[in-house]
């Protein structure tokens, strides 16, 4: 049985929006650590720091910082929460789909 062929301008449409897409889930316990800025951080105990990778680019092309920035957040949240933090802030910029985060304890607001 040979399966139908996509269209060139289907394949490109999809390749086209696939550099805007997010494939990173927050987890549960994610969701419960928060990004804070610097000012806040101040209050706050390190209690490790946390290395977010991502694609930066996909099929050749760059893809939307604001969308790598959703999904190094995420990674970042979700790790933070392993290390028992409710808190992370981001320590360097997005280079190459790579973010750097302090994980902090926080007192709750």
């Amino acid at each position: 049985m040979k399966l139908p062929r996509l269209p060139f301008s289907l394949a490109l449409a999809a390749a086209l929006a696939a550099p805007g897409c997010s494939w990173v889930p927050l987890t549960e316990a994610g969701a419960e650590v928060r990004v804070v800025d610097a000012v806040t951080a101040r209050d706050c105990t390190r209690v490790g720091r946390v290395t977010a990778n991502t694609r930066g680019r996909v099929v050749g092309l760059p893809r939307v910082e604001e969308k790598q920035a959703e999904e190094l957040q995420a990674l970042a949240r979700n790790e933070a929460a392993r290390l028992r933090a409710n808190a992370v802030v981001p320590v360097s910029d997005i280079e190459e789909g790579r973010q750097q985060f302090d994980a902090l304890v926080c007192e709750q607001p």
